[in-house]
């Protein structure tokens, strides 16, 4: 059976939470603003130390009845993004604004 791989351009963000407040999941916000999750393996468990940073992943995209799941087999940050580098937020909005 072909596996077909998949690129998301997105944020990583933290998922979902233990009840102490642990992040036990990593999801990825695409620039269109849909989400994935980030399947729970070697590879996406790196992911994990990449909260808030843009990222371009590629993978098996698994459909879920709630939320997609990607399977990374690679990633990298997305150095193509203009995002202010400690609030990880679009430059196009002005970070140092404070409207």
């Amino acid at each position: 059976m072909k596996k077909d791989i998949t690129s998301i351009k997105g944020i990583v963000v933290p998922g979902d939470w233990e009840p102490d407040g642990t992040v036990s999941a990593v999801d990825i916000v695409g620039y269109d603003e849909k989400k994935y999750r980030v399947a729970g393996d070697q590879i996406g468990l790196r992911l994990f130390e990449l909260i808030k940073k843009p990222v371009i992943v590629q993978g098996v995209l698994q459909s879920g009845s709630l939320l997609d799941t990607i399977h990374v087999d690679h990633y990298q940050l997305d150095t193509s993004r203009d995002l202010c580098p400690s609030e990880g937020i679009d430059l196009s909005i002005d970070c140092n604004s404070d409207n």
